[in-house]
């Protein structure tokens, strides 16, 4: 049965700005999907958890967005002393999407391992499309799918096992400068299993 791609979410910041309530904090005023959202960290949470503001935010994001996929992003979120027994459930956020979002100001938050494997076959399906036998690089990759090159690596060695994708580079370590490209039993993967731009593709060899 064939399923349509699930999207990440594309968060953008706009601003952070020093604030005083409900106590004193920062706000941080960002777009998710581009839709407007702030949230609202205190200074005393900051201190507690001993994390800076930047993986609080992307951390809370993660935990409320998927969670509950359909939240109205609106609604302020609020991160206080009382959001300290979550932290350990809050999913990871990577030094790679930390620096992408402390960079570029903006980053990709991906669903599930799966989700991942599904977008990086994706890309690598319109690179052959577009540039037929061309491998790509990691690094260019994570560029294309707006992450970070660690949220990638180990997708990649699962995808590179079970041979939906060739790789360039050491067996056991993904680097930055290895090379990728997208096999047959890929292709064939997204032909019989992805719907994209709702349309079923295939790849003409």
């Amino acid at each position: 049965m064939k399923k349509a791609l699930i999207n990440p979410y594309e968060v953008k910041m706009i601003n952070s700005n020093v604030a005083d309530e409900p106590v004193p904090g920062v706000q941080v005023s960002f777009y998710v999907n581009n839709e407007l959202s702030t949230a609202y960290v205190s200074d005393q949470f900051l201190t507690i958890s001993r994390r800076e503001i930047d993986r609080v935010v992307l951390g809370k994001l993660k935990y409320l967005l998927f969670k509950a996929p359909d939240r109205d992003l609106t609604k302020t979120i609020y991160i206080l002393t009382d959001s300290i027994p979550q932290i350990d459930f809050w999913p990871k956020v990577t030094n790679g999407e930390l620096e992408l979002w402390k960079a570029y100001k903006k980053v990709s938050l991906y669903h599930s391992p799966e989700t991942i494997q599904d977008h990086l076959l994706k890309c690598l399906f319109e690179q052959e499309k577009y540039e037929p036998g061309m491998a790509i690089s990691v690094a260019n990759l994570a560029a294309k799918m707006n992450t970070g090159r660690d949220v990638l690596k180990s997708e990649i060695q699962t995808l590179e096992e079970i041979e939906m994708i060739q790789r360039s580079g050491e067996k056991f370590f993904v680097h930055a400068s290895d090379w990728i490209k997208l096999t047959q039993a890929g292709d064939r993967y997204v032909d019989e299993n992805l719907i994209i731009g709702g349309m079923k593709v295939k790849l003409t060899k």
